[in-house]
């Protein structure tokens, strides 16, 4: 059997500014999930957050309602099946064949383009199956028992017009009658996806009303229809019904209480017994306006009543709430709004969370990863995953899945990568990657480089070609990115020299001969770029952006303690003295980079045998170096140190943990000096081979 149905819903127009009875059918608490594709998005009118946020605003409304169970869409065998749909950007059919719908999903591809006339918003679905009467079945009802008042749905699809005047926020908060609220139009078409227009619908419509038994008890007789549509200019609640074939510009508009008997009588069951009351959505934002997740939202209503619970990934929670005025609170942040039978939105600006740079120790005598979360002012020790003992691990660190965590990675003398993945809380260890045990490697680096936001790692072999393990964020590809001199390079570092997103090489030969291995993404393109003098003893030589032009640099210090600047173009380095000469005889170390003042140029810091700890910070303008001494730890002990921003307030700060006493020492920047601070003493002894920083969690 082979059968095509389509419902091509009525559009919604736009419209210039110018005795109740609630009890609906009550099943089992079950939920429906509204999931929103992107694919069709081709002009990104949704890459905006707000306008996903009011999308999935708009979309719990019926999930905090519905109580309903759906069978998944899953073709097999000789049972088959296409959804159809309006192309939301194109307007064009689309057929997808044997797409699975999984249980309780309603899948909706969203997008925009002109339309037609005053027309704003526009849904269609449709779908044709082919099998056996049960498979057929599944496809129209999804497990609901058939009925000429039963309606079910895969989805379909939505589009908007993007030459519209939209008023795209949570909240009515700049609203004007010039412009047609984005979340009263999403509910309208939402509406047409859940079946008014449909074969349910038609089948309870006659002679221009409609006459389902809900409906009929909440208007008092049978409403009138246009369509697919209550009739144009429909009251109830006080207000317009959603579900008319017009909007008013300037005015959100409130599911009413004939909209949901619609939707009982056409064959949804609700989790209450009555008509919902008002829903509220609390979204949650930084200070940038990005969208906060986990965040503890609670609200209390005068005269008695409390929510509360925790944001999702869009920044929003939501629920069902009694009519009246209620104060709703996040950390930092609280509004008082009155809630009055419909969508109330309440946006809040969420208190900054600290949340530093964390430390990671491996203990080489156990194998073990201890990791310090960083809470501005402390490290909390928490152990994490185990690297055999009994092995030489050639560990990383970077973020080698793309979720903004620092993983690690070890590689083992078989040539086995491990990474230990972070959770936000400890590393958990999957096998990535082989390099093989025939090779001897060098210049073992981690990089983003194919730039897609993925870290990779990059090693030269002993006849000096590059293999570049490049991530998938749950594996890594080897690929074969270019060959060197198998020898003779004195110092090879990382950047990004041209300042194209991807991690590229440089490396100085012994005839002083600096080389850029600029990568394409899938492969070095080496050429010669400068030199620096064969007799300048240099050492200590870094990379970093010393300019802020958005090009990562080469930087060194001769024999005689000059710092040098070698200043790169894209193509090649103009050397240039930085202004600044350190001292021969006061035995520097530890010398690393950071931007440690947060103006967004990289500084190097260096500290002498003393304790004393100077900064080169990069000038204000211009290429060089000004240095001056910021703070000093105690010369008589040894510190494994690292660079972060462990109080994440934009500029770095260095930590070192003394084995010798378990203690963690922080020297916080200010911008000008450094302030010694203890973050930590931690509980056992630990033979560190390993220190590293990033942000774990």
């Amino acid at each position: 059997m082979s059968i095509w149905k389509s419902l091509f819903a009525p559009s919604r127009r736009k419209r210039p500014a110018p005795k109740r009875v609630e009890d609906l059918e009550d099943k089992t608490l079950l939920s429906i999930n509204i999931v929103y594709d992107y694919t069709y998005d081709t002009s990104g009118f949704f890459a905006d957050y707000e306008r996903k946020a009011v999308m999935e605003a708009a979309a719990r409304l019926f999930e905090d309602a519905f109580s309903e169970s759906l069978t998944a869409i899953s073709a097999g065998g000789v049972n088959t099946w296409s959804a159809t749909f309006d192309n939301p950007t194109t307007g064009a059919s689309e057929s997808l064949t044997d797409l699975f719908i999984a249980a309780d999903e309603i899948k909706i591809f969203l997008g925009a383009r002109a339309l037609s006339g005053s027309t704003i918003g526009f849904a269609s679905s449709g779908y044709s199956w082919s099998g056996t009467s049960g498979w057929g079945s599944t496809v129209e009802f999804r497990g609901q028992t058939p009925g000429s008042t039963e309606f079910a749905t895969w989805g379909g699809s939505i589009t908007f017009d993007p030459t519209n005047t939209w008023h795209t926020g949570i909240t009515t908060v700049g609203l004007t009658g010039s412009e047609s609220d984005l979340y009263t139009t999403a509910i309208h078409e939402l509406g047409h996806i859940l079946g008014f227009g449909g074969d349910s619908w038609d089948a309870q419509v006659s002679g221009g009303v409609f006459t389902g038994t809900a409906s009929v008890g909440v208007h008092g007789s049978s409403p009138g229809v246009t369509g697919g549509h209550w009739a144009d200019g429909l009251m109830n609640d006080g207000r317009e019904v959603t579900m008319s074939p017009s909007s008013t510009a300037g005015l959100r508009g409130a599911w009413t209480t004939l909209d949901w008997a619609g939707l009982d009588d056409i064959g949804w069951s609700f989790m209450s017994s009555t008509a919902p009351a008002g829903h509220m959505v609390v979204q949650v934002v930084d200070s940038m306006g990005d969208p906060v997740s986990g965040a503890s939202v609670s609200g209390t209503k005068s005269g008695g009543g409390t929510f509360s619970g925790t944001t999702d990934a869009n920044g929003l929670y939501s629920t069902f709430v009694a009519d009246g005025s209620w104060t709703v609170s996040t950390a930092g942040d609280s509004d008082t709004v009155t809630v009055s039978k419909g969508m109330q939105g309440v946006r809040l600006v969420s208190a900054p969370v600290v949340n530093g740079d964390d430390v990671i120790l491996r203990d080489s005598a156990t194998g073990r990863f201890r990791i310090g979360f960083s809470d501005g002012s402390s490290f909390t020790e928490d152990l994490a995953n185990v690297f055999s003992s009994s092995v030489t691990w050639d560990i990383v660190q970077g973020d080698f899945n793309g979720d903004g965590k620092t993983d690690i990675a070890g590689r083992l003398p078989s040539g086995h990568w491990w990474v230990g993945k972070s959770d936000g809380t400890t590393f958990k260890n999957e096998l990535w990657g082989d390099w093989g045990s025939s090779s001897t490697w060098s210049d073992v680096t981690v990089g983003d480089f194919n730039g897609d936001g993925k870290d990779d790692i990059a090693g030269r072999d002993g006849a000096g070609y590059w293999t570049v393990s490049l991530s998938t964020g749950t594996g890594f590809t080897n690929s074969t990115f270019g060959r060197w001199a198998s020898s003779g390079w004195l110092q090879v570092v990382s950047g990004d020299f041209n300042g194209d997103g991807k991690t590229d090489m440089a490396g100085r030969y012994t005839s002083g001969d600096w080389f850029f291995g600029l990568s394409t993404g899938t492969g070095f393109t080496t050429s010669k770029v400068g030199k620096w003098s064969t007799s300048g003893g240099w050492h200590d030589v870094v990379a970093g952006d010393f300019d802020g032009d958005g090009k990562d640099d080469v930087a060194g210090q001769t024999s005689s303690g000059y710092w040098w600047i070698g200043k790169s173009s894209g193509t090649s380095i103009s050397n240039i003295y930085s202004g600044v000469r350190w001292s021969t005889t006061h035995g520097f170390h530890n010398v690393l980079v950071g931007d440690f003042n947060g103006d967004g140029k990289v500084d190097i810091a260096g500290r002498i045998a003393a304790g004393n700890w100077f900064i080169n910070k990069a000038k204000t303008t211009g290429v060089g170096f000004t240095v001056s001494s910021w703070g000093k730890w105690s010369s008589s002990l040894t510190f494994n140190t690292v660079v972060g921003d462990f109080n994440g307030d934009g500029k770095d700060d260095l930590a070192g943990f003394v084995a010798s006493n378990r203690y963690w020492f922080v020297l916080q920047s200010d911008g000008t000096s450094f302030t010694s601070r203890i973050f930590d003493r931690w509980a056992s002894g630990i033979t560190v081979d390993y220190v590293g920083a990033g942000t774990v969690n």
